[in-house]
Order: C-alpha cells, then sequence, then structure tokens
C-alpha cells in the first residue's frame, strides 16, 4: 500500500511538473509569437531610432540662438522613416523648450527650423537646403562626411557597425552656434 501511495504520489508530482512545463512553454511562444512581428518593424527603424537619440543629444549639447522661447523646432527633410523615428522626440525638451517635429520638402522654407536633419540626399539638393540656411542659425546635421565640407555642421556616420559623428566646428561658429567641450570630445573628428 505504501509503494503505492509513494508511485501515485510521483506521478502526480510528475504530471504537475510537467503542466508547469507546458505552460511554461506555452507562455514563451506566446510572448515570441506577439513580439516577433514588432521585433521586424522595429528592425527596420531601429538605425532611425538610434539616430534620433543622437540628435536629441545634438540639441542638448549645442549653444543655439533662441528663436522661440517655448519650443525648438526640429525639421526633417522628406524621409518619413526619419520623421516617423524623431516623433519621439516630440515628447522631450531641451532646458525649458519642447521640441517639435516638422517635416520638410525641396524649396520650403527653413528659417524657422532650429535644427535640420538631411537624411542622406544627392549632393545638390543637400547644398540647395545649406545654402538656404545660411544666416539664419540653423543646426544642421547629415550623413557623410562630405556634408561637412559643404557647408554642413554635424555628420553622423556609420562606423565599425555603429552611428558615429563628426562636428565642423567652423561652420558652426559662423552661424553662431556653438557647441560643448562634452560634445566636441565625443566627435570622431572635429575642426575647431
Amino acid at each position: 500500500m505504501r509503494t503505492a501511495l509513494i508511485m501515485l504520489f510521483a506521478y502526480a508530482s510528475c504530471k504537475i511538473q510537467r503542466a508547469r512545463v507546458l505552460g511554461a512553454v506555452q507562455i514563451i511562444f506566446t510572448f515570441l509569437a506577439l513580439t516577433l512581428p514588432c521585433t521586424t518593424h522595429a528592425q527596420q527603424n531601429s538605425e532611425y531610432t538610434i539616430k534620433s537619440a543622437f540628435i536629441l543629444n545634438f540639441l542638448k549639447f549645442t549653444e543655439l540662438p533662441i528663436k522661440n522661447q517655448d519650443s525648438l523646432l526640429l525639421c526633417i527633410y522628406e524621409k518619413s522613416d526619419a520623421v516617423n523615428a524623431a516623433k519621439i522626440l516630440s515628447e522631450k525638451r531641451v532646458g525649458q523648450r519642447s521640441i517639435s517635429v516638422k517635416s520638410i520638402t525641396k524649396g520650403e522654407d527653413v528659417k524657422s527650423c532650429d535644427a535640420i536633419y538631411i537624411p542622406f540626399s544627392e549632393i545638390q539638393v543637400i547644398q540647395s537646403i545649406l545654402n538656404s540656411t545660411i544666416g539664419h542659425s540653423v543646426l544642421t546635421i547629415g550623413e557623410d562626411l562630405d556634408f561637412l565640407s559643404n557647408g554642413g555642421m554635424i555628420a553622423m556616420i556609420s562606423q565599425d557597425n555603429k552611428i558615429k559623428f563628426a562636428i565642423s566646428g567652423k561652420n558652426a561658429q559662423s552661424e553662431k552656434i556653438s557647441f560643448s567641450a562634452k560634445l566636441m570630445a565625443l566627435a570622431v573628428s572635429t575642426d575647431r
């Protein structure tokens, strides 16, 4: 009788443990099934999400002439993925100023922008936008080192599977924009 009780107890314990394992496996698979589509979508925008975080820090560590006391206008040139990723910045603040994100197109007036991000584009388009910012103290952010030689101020570059940045202090200084020493120290290259 005692052996039968032990066997019954062992059988019941095994069933309970097996049910727990199966339950845990079901929970894991359900979690994976729910998150995989989101992860795939997130991977598509992850580069621009990371770049948006960089842009936020550029804004925090850059001294810009104040155009509006309440908000800071970040303009993004014609790249819907970049605009969508940057919308998270609308919930952020730089000092006492909230950030507004606006999509702009070629030929649109950029004088009211505090900063403009130009995702990689043709050199003629970049030069046209950079020319339209001259004299308006607009922080210009692009995506390759040639951007700086064409008059841009910050270039985000992909290096060793990481996003890094270079700064042109000379281009910024001509627009009465200055970068903090901390930001300059983190740049992979600068001209002062």
